[in-house]
C-alpha cells in the first residue's frame, strides 16, 4: 500500500512467525492456524460486524453454472461463534489494496480502517487469531482484475491506451494459450466488441460494473488476465522503483 506510515510503538502480536511455524505468544508453543477466508472484492470492501446470523456463502461452480451464488458482507459475532464451533480458532481476512485506498492520497480510507478496527475488535474480543491478506487476484480493476486501484494503474506508462479497449495478450504470453485472455473463459461474451469494453472505462469499479469483466469472473478467477497487456505494464510500474513505492 501507497502511504504515509505514522511512527508509532508497534503493538505486540498474539502469534508470531518462526521459521515455518505459528508460535503462540501466551505460551511459546506452536500452534496450526484453521479457518475460513473473510474476503470482500467489491465497495466497501471490508466486512460489517452487524447482523446476528452467519454469512452462509454458497460460491461453487455448480451455482457459478446456473447464476445464482449467494453471498453477504457481513462478519459478525455469529460467524465468530460458528468458527469456534468448528474447531478453527483464525480467519484470513482480505485486505483489498482498491478499497483500503481508493484515491491517490498518503492516507487510507477511514471507512475502511473503521471496518478493519471493528472486525480486528471483535475477533481480538474472541480469542480469534487474523491473517491479514494483502489480497488481489489478477492485478488491478482497470483490466477487469481485483487488487490495484485504477488510479495507480493509470500511473504506469502506457496503461491509459488500453483503458476501456478489448483485452489483449502481448508476447510472449501470447504464444501460451493457457495465458493467451482470448481463450480464457467468458472472453467470447464481448470478443472484439469495443462498445461493450468501453462501458465504464475509467471507473474504479470497473472491474465489477462492465458486462464483459463479469463474464470473465462468473466462473472463478482467470489467470489468463494477469497476462494481459494492461495489467503486465502495471505490474511492471508496480515493482520498479520511484515515487509512492518502496
Amino acid at each position: 500500500l501507497v502511504f504515509v506510515a505514522q511512527a508509532q510503538e508497534p503493538v505486540p502480536r498474539n502469534v508470531r512467525i518462526s521459521g515455518q511455524k505459528f508460535i503462540l505468544a501466551s505460551s511459546n508453543a506452536s500452534i496450526v492456524m484453521s479457518g475460513p477466508n473473510v474476503v470482500v472484492k467489491g465497495p466497501p470492501y471490508m466486512p460489517a460486524v452487524e447482523g446476528n446470523t452467519i454469512c452462509n456463502d454458497i460460491t461453487d461452480l455448480a451455482c457459478m453454472a446456473a447464476g445464482n451464488c449467494t453471498t453477504c458482507t457481513t462478519f459478525n459475532q455469529a460467524d465468530v461463534d460458528h468458527i469456534k464451533k468448528m474447531g478453527w480458532n483464525s480467519i484470513r481476512l482480505g485486505v483489498v489494496w482498491a478499497g483500503a485506498q481508493p484515491r491517490d492520497e498518503d492516507a487510507l480510507d477511514p471507512l475502511f480502517l473503521r471496518r478493519l478496527h471493528a472486525v480486528l475488535t471483535l475477533t481480538d474480543a474472541n480469542g480469534i487469531h487474523v491473517v491479514l491478506d494483502n489480497h488481489g487476484d489478477m492485478v488491478g480493476s482497470a483490466g477487469c482484475g481485483n487488487g490495484v486501484p485504477t488510479w495507480f494503474q493509470l500511473k504506469a506508462p502506457g496503461v491509459k491506451q488500453f483503458l476501456g479497449k478489448p483485452l489483449k495478450t502481448g508476447f510472449p504470453y501470447s504464444l501460451d494459450k493457457s495465458l493467451n485472455v482470448a481463450n480464457a473463459f467468458g472472453y467470447g461474451h464481448c470478443g472484439d466488441d469495443a462498445e461493450m469494453w468501453a462501458a465504464h472505462a475509467g471507473d474504479p469499479n470497473y472491474n465489477l460494473l462492465n458486462e464483459c469483466c463479469q463474464a470473465m469472473n462468473s466462473r472463478g478467477n482467470q489467470p489468463a488476465l494477469g497476462f494481459t497487456e494492461i495489467q503486465q505494464r502495471t505490474m511492471d510500474f508496480l515493482i520498479h522503483e520511484g515515487a509512492g513505492r518502496a
